[in-house]
Parts: C-alpha cells; structure tokens; sequence
C-alpha cells in the first residue's frame, strides 16, 4: 500500500512538465527552412515552415528573424484552440526598432488570439489580446533596440476570476482579469505575425513555448533564461497490423535516475497524454505492473545505468512473438526515479497500435 500511495503522489507532482507541452520552437538548425517542435507531446506537425523568415543568432544558439514584411510567418498548422482551458505563451523577442509601427510576434487571425508592439500597444510596449480577452499589457518591455526580452502570458481559466498575466524578465508585470470565454478554435498558429498578410516581426525572436497550463510564477523564473532540454525521451513502435514486433527505446534519461517503469493501459479512447496517471488513463493493465519486481533488463522496471541491458540499448521483441495482441492499442509511458522511491521525471505517452 505505501508503495501505491507513493506513486499516487508521484502521479500527482509530475503535472509540471520538463517541456512545454503544445508548442516549442528553439530555433537552433540555423539554416534551412523547418524548425523542430520538440513540445512533448506536442500540437500541430513536428516541424514548423519558415515563410520568408531567415535564421540568425538567437538569444541561445540559434533564432528566428523577421523583417517586418507581410506575408511572413512561421507555423506548424496546428489550429490555434485555447478555449476553457489555461495556457501559457512565452518568448524571447528582440526588437530592430522601436516605433509605432505594429509587429505581430504570435497568434492567429482568425481566433483573434494575438501578441505584438506598436499600434495600439504604443512604441516599447507588447499585448496581448484576442476575441473576447481582455487586453493584457507590457509596459516599455521593448523599449530598447537590439536588446533581449523575455515576455510571457499566463492564462489562469481555474482562477475566480479568470486572469491573464504578463510576465517580463521572469517578473510578474501585470494582470488582467478576464469575464468571457475566448473565443472558439480557429486557424493555423503562426510565429513571427499572427496572419499571412498582416505586419510580422520586426526582428528577432527565440525560445518559443506553449504550455497548455498556467504555469507558476516560480516555474517561470525558474526556467525562462535557458533553454529547456527535453529528458526521458521515449519512443515505443510496433509494426503493426499484427506483425506481432516490439522496440522500446529510453534516451536522455534524467542524470540522477537510478531506476525505472514503463506503464501500460489499453485505455485509448481520449486524447493522448493527457490522463491523470504520468499522461495515462490508467486501467487493469496499469495496475498490474505497479508490483513487477526490478530486474535487470525488464522494460517494466528496471535499474539504470547497466551496459548492454534496457535503457542503455533498446528492448527489441521479433516480429510474430506478439502477434496474439494484433488489433488492440496501447498507451505507454515512462518514468523514472532517484532512491528512495524519489520521482524525477516522466517522459511523453506513445500510443502503440499492435
């Protein structure tokens, strides 16, 4: 029983992700026309287009960099979709100049949801506001040219009132209080302008996040001047259509791990990732490997840190050996932790279809 209870809590602490979970652009290929959304598990296509934006130095590595010209965004097509729920958006943005003029830095015209300098933010100033939200300003955050920003939104739907807060440099700024809903989902998400015809960035632009919660004041202090390194990256693929195969592959697993579980449930029906159970909806299947003995090699639970056993090389099943759990589809999970039963980290859920 305490060690049910133990994981319930793990369960519980592990809400507050090592990633963001919708959108994260790091802008760090420098050259080419795609970035990687490395968000897990992420919204929209794994990889953003760059339409008439160029790379150039970031505020770590890598950044995205505009002009100011229509006609020039990035996106990865998810459409945009904040409605009854809490979000953060964040980035790092550095202005060319600093006039009247508006830039657009994100957001989606036909949801209205939309962040930018100049016009009606005035010179030096970023807002946020969209179809039924409440405007949420940033005073003088850009009022320097050729200076680095952070800049972030925190959307609270759970609040009593519901809120929108501005962030600067890790900073709480302002609040906002917001009376309707936002409105309802719209068309694709861009970076860098907020349509295809409109004004985009006038600049350059970094570490762009979607955190699909409101995140804390501390997690964002914590976390907004660095880059975030994805950990416990987890890739689970079977062949399909009753081949009957397996691979289980862990990577990047968080440095003081010393041992671990793969968690199981059939219990597919909702959207992936997001149940109460490390992004599981936990059924029968889940319940039942809580007491799998650590052993060596064992996908289930195992310890960390042994050459040539699972994680260090992938867990390969032969095609056929499982061909008796043709049609059914599994979400699976990893999660790791330090002594004493001490939770680290979880990785993205992988939905297997066998």
């Amino acid at each position: 029983m305490r060690f049910a209870l133990a994981l319930v809590a793990a369960a519980a602490f592990a809400s507050a992700q090592v990633v963001p979970s919708g959108l994260y652009f790091r802008f760090n290929e420098g050259s080419g026309v795609t970035t990687a959304n490395v968000a897990q598990p992420g919204v929209g296509g794994l990889n953003a287009t760059l339409t008439g934006h160029t790379f150039g130095a970031g505020r770590f590595g890598a950044g995205l960099l505009g002009t100011g010209t229509s006609a020039h965004y990035t996106s990865n097509g998810w459409t945009t979709n904040l409605v009854g729920t809490s979000w953060t958006i964040e980035f790092w943005v550095n202005p060319a100049l600093v006039t009247t003029t508006i830039s657009y830095l994100i957001g989606d015209v036909t949801s209205g949801v939309r962040a930018f300098w100049g016009g009606v933010a005035g010179a030096g100033n970023i807002i946020m506001r969209g179809t039924n939200v409440t405007d949420c300003t940033i005073p003088s955050c850009v009022a320097t040219p050729n200076v680095w920003s952070h800049v972030a939104f925190v959307y609270d739907y759970a609040a009593n009132p519901k809120t929108l807060t501005g962030y600067w440099n890790g900073l709480p700024i302002i609040v906002s209080t917001q009376t309707a809903v936002i409105a309802a989902p719209g068309g694709p998400f861009y970076i860098g302008n907020y349509s295809a015809t409109a004004a985009g960035l006038n600049g350059a632009m970094d570490e762009v996040r979607l955190w699909l919660v409101a995140r804390t004041p501390s997690e964002i202090s914590g976390s907004y001047n660095t880059e975030i390194f994805p950990e416990n990256i987890f890739s689970a693929t079977t062949g399909g259509n009753g081949t009957g195969d397996l691979t289980l592959s862990l990577t990047t697993i968080s440095p003081a791990a010393t041992e671990g579980y793969i968690f199981l449930s059939q219990s597919t029906s909702g959207p992936i990732g997001v149940g109460p159970w490390f992004g599981l909806a936990p059924d029968a299947l889940t319940w039942s490997g809580i007491n799998t003995p650590l052993a060596p090699g064992n996908p289930l639970h195992y310890p960390i840190g042994i050459p040539g056993l699972f994680p260090d090389q992938p867990f390969v099943v032969p095609p056929g050996v499982l061909s008796s759990l043709a049609g059914q589809t599994w979400d699976t999970v990893a999660v790791v932790f330090a002594g004493n039963f001490s939770y680290l980290g979880k990785s993205s859920v992988q939905r297997l279809v066998w």
